[in-house]
């Protein structure tokens, strides 16, 4: 709690036993769909779950997100196998919503494949918001690792846009992977592809015309988008600097999370992007990071209500399918 209203974190990821991973190792070793589904019990599933729930709870944190983990959703495999895993995975966050209803809410995964468009996305986008409960989905920019799928403006991502506008389902978008063989010797190298897909992601809804199509879409881009800009006042679009675009125009239709664990980070972050545009979330799975409540609850630019809005306000407007 945040004095008194509820710390809704809108990026989280799920936490599960081994069987979990087993059953994608199989999935990948045999190449072929497996014919027993996963059954996990209730009861190993909510011990996996006693850390998770735990580290909310040190963290002040009241109502999470849950999504996929990035570098397990597959997208890189073969679009039968990643199908499956899609189906599995989104069944096991729907199992840990209802165990937990009051903490956690269900983001899907889906199918992606760089070997089509996303019109195979779009089943499941629906089966996960009607019939499982969920507040949104993850939008994976680049499915392969390879960066050879069209930018978020292009019309491949339409089917998905549409359907997503329709169930006024927001899209996360959160990269995995890369194949980049120039990272190779970086450790945790998918963090530089998170730097390079979301603020990629960040300007090309900006200065194409996505929103113009697709007005009631609501994207959310995770780590504050990626990046900051280092030209402020930089002309993106039509004349029109950059946090403007976010601030007035993109009000209903572009945001940012709070997912980074440096101060001065956080707070150009927000200058940049503007409150309105802001909403919170950290990460937290098992593993304890940055009281990200604390880092935003000392930025000495904001007010209480400014802060309610990126804890509280800013995530039931955006994902009003999360009842808190």
């Amino acid at each position: 709690m945040y004095k008194g209203q509820k710390v809704v974190d809108v990026h989280g990821h799920m936490t599960t036993p081994d069987r979990f991973r087993n059953y994608a190792m199989g999935l990948m070793s045999i190449r072929s769909p497996g014919t027993e589904p996963l059954k996990i019990s209730d009861d190993e599933l909510d011990h996996s779950l006693g850390e998770h729930v735990t580290a909310l709870d040190k963290r002040n944190i009241d109502v999470q997100l849950i999504s996929p983990r990035p570098v397990a959703m597959l997208h890189w495999e073969s679009p039968h196998i990643q199908e499956q895993w899609c189906t599995v995975t989104n069944d096991v966050i729907a199992q840990t919503v209802r165990l937990h209803p009051d903490r956690f809410g269900g983001i899907a995964q889906l199918p992606q494949s760089n070997e089509h468009d996303t019109s195979n996305c779009t089943a499941e986008l629906e089966r996960c918001m009607t019939t499982l409960g969920f507040a949104g989905a993850v939008l994976n920019p680049d499915p392969s690792g390879m960066r050879d799928v069209p930018g978020v403006n292009e019309e491949y991502w339409y089917p998905l846009y549409e359907k997503a506008q329709e169930l006024d389902a927001p899209l996360l978008v959160h990269p995995s992977i890369t194949k980049d063989k120039r990272v190779r010797a970086i450790p945790h190298n998918y963090q530089i592809n998170n730097v390079w897909e979301e603020y990629l992601a960040t300007l090309l809804y900006i200065a194409t015309d996505v929103f113009e199509v697709f007005p009631r879409l609501k994207v959310v881009i995770c780590h504050a988008g990626g990046a900051l800009s280092r030209h402020r006042d930089s002309d993106i679009r039509d004349g029109d600097p950059l946090r403007k675009d976010i601030q007035e125009r993109f009000v209903n239709n572009l945001f940012f999370d709070t997912c980074v664990y440096d101060g001065s980070f956080m707070r150009a972050a927000v200058d940049q992007k503007g409150v309105d545009a802001m909403l919170f979330g950290t990460e937290i799975g098992a593993a304890m990071r940055t009281d990200v409540v604390s880092l935003i609850d000392a930025l000495p630019s904001l007010t209480d209500e400014d802060k309610i809005k990126i804890f509280n306000t800013n995530p039931r407007r955006v994902y009003t399918h999360l009842e808190v």
